[in-house]
């Protein structure tokens, strides 16, 4: 088993070659729950909030969307809603 001692050493040297990065979890879960899950933003910010992610990490990811892209995904969920309810 390993230490404590040895657990944060580990971390440590994740997050100075950036494996362990907020900002690179950030922009990768943003991404998938908008464009693969079709996520809202809210709920994602949600996501994120509660994954113990600062909102200044948050709204650099966020704002780093496509939003062509992302109204493309919103019209798709809104058309699948409408469809559904003919």
């Amino acid at each position: 088993n390993a230490s404590k001692a040895d657990i944060e050493e580990i971390v440590k040297w994740l997050k100075s070659i950036k494996i362990l990065d907020d900002s690179r979890f950030a922009n990768a879960f943003v991404h998938d729950k908008i464009f693969l899950s079709k996520w809202g933003i809210n709920k994602v910010v949600a996501g994120l909030r509660y994954r113990n992610i600062s909102d200044e990490v948050i709204m650099k990811a966020v704002l780093s969307i496509d939003q062509d892209k992302y109204f493309n995904v919103a019209k798709e969920v809104f058309d699948n809603i409408y469809k559904n309810e003919k």
